[in-house]
């Protein structure tokens, strides 16, 4: 051990605060770390978030052009079936998307098409397209409601390099 007066010469008091600013240094530095891991999980999350929406939005749009199709009073059956093909395509497609990357929970909810009214449609060319008009409407709904939402399953999250898009 040192001389006791080695201890209040200049070289002492300099290794002393060279060590208190090593310390505060290294406690910045893991503080810094840890704020920039906090703010790239937060972007990483915020570009997950942007993707399901995207892509809910996109299904939602799909669902509008499939509602919006014309189909004639009077039209041969072979155009309502290939309409009614189309839809139950659209409807799997985006409901086997939501199960792959937003949970079992997330389905569930885009598929609960119990509620609601049935409408007579004018525009329906027959009672098939009529009720397939009424489905369209409530899935759609079900996807306003998950695009306006983010609590789809929060236990089942998955990374953005992760998500699925549609075959």
């Amino acid at each position: 051990m040192p001389p006791l007066q080695f201890w209040f010469s200049g070289t002492a008091v300099a290794s002393v605060l060279a060590l208190v600013a090593t310390i505060a240094s290294l406690g910045y530095a893991w503080y810094s770390i840890a704020e920039s891991e906090q703010t790239k999980a937060a972007s990483r999350e915020k570009a997950r978030l942007k993707g399901i929406r995207d892509q809910l939005q996109t299904f939602y749009i799909k669902g509008g052009a499939l509602l919006g199709r014309h189909i004639v009073k009077g039209a041969p059956a072979s155009e309502v079936d290939q309409y009614a093909q189309d839809y139950k395509a659209w409807a799997e497609e985006t409901e086997t998307w939501i199960r792959t990357n937003l949970g079992d929970a997330a389905a569930a909810r885009f598929s609960d098409i119990g509620s609601g009214f049935n409408f007579n449609w004018d525009r329906a060319a027959n009672p098939q397209h009529s009720s397939i008009i009424n489905l369209l409407t409530r899935y759609r709904e079900n996807l306003m409601t998950l695009i306006k939402s983010n609590a789809w399953d929060a236990h089942e999250k998955k990374a953005v390099g992760e998500i699925k898009s549609p075959s």
